[in-house]
């Protein structure tokens, strides 16, 4: 990679699977550093990782001594990212793996771009291992208006409100201007809070379809009804507090900033509770945490 180019990775691992030693080879083939913070896993884990960075100069491995949260660990890596002067951040959940030439095609995508002083953020086409399910993304119709949509026959998307962490590019200089991300969320919305405050900064976010990752999101299943299958995340109960928590501060923060991507969420978390109600397991303890996460995120302030 040339050096206007330079990508430095972040990959934030808790117990990884066994594909990480591939996860992990998968991104050294298209960036510059690779930088893994580790949440402190457990032993077999760190001597993974830690051979993982032995035998590669391109790697620096950070082992924490307690779980510090997604966020904070990730601020880890933008501040070396800052630090080492690199042009792009690729952020990596330790689950996800890069197609060949996923990083190269995202930034053809960016250089080719009319707006390309205005793309803060380039999302790749995300194949989701354990759920065979096209990737839509949240786009702009207007200040009110928003649109689901795949890529169809079309190689960018433009004007997405939103993607996740896992597969993302974005501009150095995008952190340097808007800042790190909040940690209070520890893990959930995350990349939401820090998408919407993109785009409430007028800069934009692109997703392409030839910039492929395999992502595998917690354990998420397919119930068919009829002619219709419908994904269920089954995340915990405790999980559940937090999302919704989370997506009440982002409720509160941005309601008259993007109201068109909080309108979507409000619809998306009534489908997300019918899901929940109808599919998972657990379902009433679930149901509880929700209640709790929205009056909690109501009533206390996000710093």
């Amino acid at each position: 990679m040339e050096r206007n180019n330079s990508i430095f990775a972040i990959i934030v691992t808790y117990n990884p699977d066994s594909y990480i030693s591939e996860n992990v080879e998968s991104a050294l083939k298209q960036v510059n550093r690779l930088l893994i913070i580790d949440n402190n896993s457990n032993e077999s884990s760190k001597a993974t990782l830690q051979k993982l960075s032995d035998n590669n100069q391109k790697i620096e491995l950070i082992l924490n001594n307690e779980n510090i949260g997604l966020a904070a660990a990730q601020n880890l890596g933008l501040e070396k990212a800052l630090f080492e002067q690199a042009d792009w951040i690729l952020l990596l959940d330790d689950d996800s793996q890069m197609n060949d030439n996923m990083a190269t095609n995202m930034l053809t995508a960016y250089e080719n771009h009319a707006d390309k002083e205005q793309i803060a953020i380039i999302a790749p086409y995300i194949e989701e291992q354990n759920a065979k399910i096209e990737p839509k993304y949240m786009l702009s119709a207007g200040q009110l208006l928003f649109k689901r949509t795949g890529f169809g026959d079309k190689e960018i998307l433009n004007n997405v409100l939103a993607c996740i962490a896992s597969g993302s590019l974005i501009k150095t200089s995008t952190i340097k201007e808007l800042g790190l991300f909040k940690t209070q969320y520890f893990i959930d919305y995350i990349d939401t809070e820090f998408c919407l405050r993109v785009i409430s900064a007028n800069y934009k976010i692109i997703a392409v379809k030839n910039a492929i990752l395999n992502h595998h999101l917690g354990e998420k299943t397919l119930h068919n009804v009829g002619e219709i299958r419908i994904p269920t995340s089954n995340h915990s109960a405790k999980r559940r507090f937090t999302i919704y928590r989370n997506r009440v501060w982002v409720w509160k923060k941005y309601l008259f900033k993007t109201p068109n991507y909080i309108f979507y969420d409000t619809l998306a978390s009534f489908y997300d509770i019918f899901r929940i109600a109808a599919f998972e397991k657990e379902k009433f303890t679930k149901l509880k945490m929700v209640i709790k996460g929205l009056i909690v995120g109501l009533f206390k302030a996000c710093k």
